[in-house]
């Protein structure tokens, strides 16, 4: 008995500790090399891709450039052209900042493109246009492309249409009437690009339009007495369809594209309105002016509603508050801001049924208080 050794045995436990921390340690390990792999594998796209830019500038316009900063595209991005082997580098030379959209594939400059002469062909274009109709002020020239507003071609200062796509197109108001001769609207089409015009009825509120870039023509649809787009298959004179009820202005978010007919906005009465206390949107909603219902149907709209008559508050935001039945049969409460143009408020409306809607104080902090 005496010579009989004993045996140990390592409890269960620790043995399952153990385990646990070996597996702990090896996939933070795992972890640790491929965030290693991944941010060298990032420092090489950008590397080459600044290369690939550098290259670009030098080949097309002889200059020397210097890279600022880098964006490579994420893996799953919604664009095509944000591949994860393409970037976008913005570059400092000859006193300008531009981007050039690039490969980050090693020496690769198929596809390449920039803005370095973007201003230049914006004015080259905004000088065409006014030449022919001297009366017009250009609000904004768009590109077309996919890759801000970065082009290929070079530009020569003054072959416009070896360097604008197809889908280039330019904004431009006036005071004056839009007609033209055959000979302007030929001058005009031969640049090649969709020329939206748009007459004011009021000088002032058509400088105030030229001075809000953030806010498109048809905010200021009230204001606008005719509009046509010079170079589209469907051009012609054309005015806005814009209905009133009890100082409350409405009409087709999309003109053009479906009809007011049977759209039947009444004025009712906002203290009747019980589901502004519903809803999870939060805020007090508290009316602040009368209310409308639009019984049926009701296609997307858009509405402006005077400002002077949207009681204003130092310390807390109005917005405009909404209950409409979807398309589903359930019914929904939200509210938004609305924008500014001008002298009114406006609002997209979105499609629904039996929709009732109100401007009200939600109780939040205003953003200046």
């Amino acid at each position: 008995m005496g010579n009989e050794r004993t045996k140990h045995r390592t409890p269960a436990w620790l043995v399952l500790i153990a385990v646990v921390f070996a597996a702990v340690l090896v996939t933070a390990g795992y972890i640790a090399v491929r965030e290693l792999g991944q941010d060298m594998t990032w420092r090489l796209r950008v590397h080459r891709a600044e290369e690939n830019a550098v290259a670009w500038v030098r080949e097309k316009y002889g200059i020397e450039a210097k890279p600022v900063e880098t964006e490579i595209a994420e893996e799953g991005a919604l664009f095509d052209r944000w591949q994860i082997d393409w970037a976008f580098v913005t570059m400092e030379a000859e006193g300008r900042t531009f981007k050039v959209s690039v490969s980050a594939k090693e020496g690769d400059l198929e596809g390449a493109a920039d803005t370095y002469q973007a201003e230049d062909i914006t004015q080259a274009a905004a000088a065409r246009v006014q030449a022919v109709w001297p009366g017009a002020a250009v609000k904004s020239f768009d590109f077309g492309t996919d890759d801000s507003d970065c082009i290929a071609p070079y530009f020569d200062g003054e072959d416009l249409g070896a360097v604008l796509p197809e889908t280039a197109s330019l904004e431009m108001v006036t005071t004056e009437e839009l007609t033209c001769t055959d000979a302007q609207r030929e001058a005009l089409e031969a640049l090649q690009m969709d020329i939206s015009v748009y007459q004011f009825a009021d000088a002032a509120q058509m400088e105030g339009y030229m001075a809000s870039p953030a806010v498109g023509a048809d905010d200021y649809a009230p204001y606008i007495a005719s509009y046509r787009t010079i170079g589209s298959a469907n051009d012609a004179v054309r005015q806005y369809d814009l209905r009133e009820t009890d100082g409350m202005l409405y009409g087709l978010r999309w003109q053009g594209m479906g009809s007011l007919d049977g759209v039947t906005v009444a004025p009712c009465d906002a203290g009747q309105l019980g589901w502004l206390a519903e809803g999870d949107s939060g805020g007090a909603r508290v009316p602040v002016t009368q209310a409308w219902q639009i019984p049926g149907d009701c296609p997307d709209l858009t509405v402006w509603y005077p400002l002077a008559s949207i009681p204003h508050s130092e310390d807390h935001t109005i917005y405009i508050a909404y209950r409409k039945t979807c398309a589903r049969g359930e019914t929904s409460v939200l509210m938004h801001e609305y924008r500014t143009a001008g002298e009114y408020a406006v609002f997209d409306l979105p499609q629904g049924k039996d929709i009732q809607l109100v401007f009200v104080d939600t109780g939040w902090p205003a953003p200046s208080a």
